[in-house]
């Protein structure tokens, strides 16, 4: 089912994304929904929100590591999301996009 909506959303055209900078900037800016704290009133909705931040977060993902030269598709994340996650974000980080340390990103130097 996850891979699916991964499809689907990926199928859609992308919005302001067209250089290495706004798809790393794409990225930050959904895992900082991921990390943010569910707002309140949330619990009704909260795992809703919850798949909708990580499916964000993983298309944005998969779109920084396509421009990046990187391969990932929706299949990859079919067995393990957390582990093809990890994966990513562990090869943009050796090629100086580390997603998991917000501060310490430095901007691409060329689009």
């Amino acid at each position: 089912m996850y891979t699916e909506l991964l499809r689907t959303a990926l199928a859609e055209p992308e919005s302001g994304v067209s250089t290495k900078g706004e798809a790393l900037a794409s990225v930050l800016q959904c895992r900082a929904r991921l990390q943010a704290a569910p707002p309140p009133g949330a619990a009704a909705g909260g795992a809703s929100i919850a798949v909708a931040d990580e499916l964000s977060y993983d298309v944005a993902l998969m779109r920084l590591a396509r421009i990046c030269g990187l391969e990932s598709g929706p299949e990859d994340f079919e067995s393990s999301p957390r582990r093809e996650r990890a994966r990513l974000e562990g090869s943009l980080a050796a090629r100086g996009a580390d997603v998991t340390r917000v501060d310490d990103i430095e901007p691409f130097a060329s689009d």
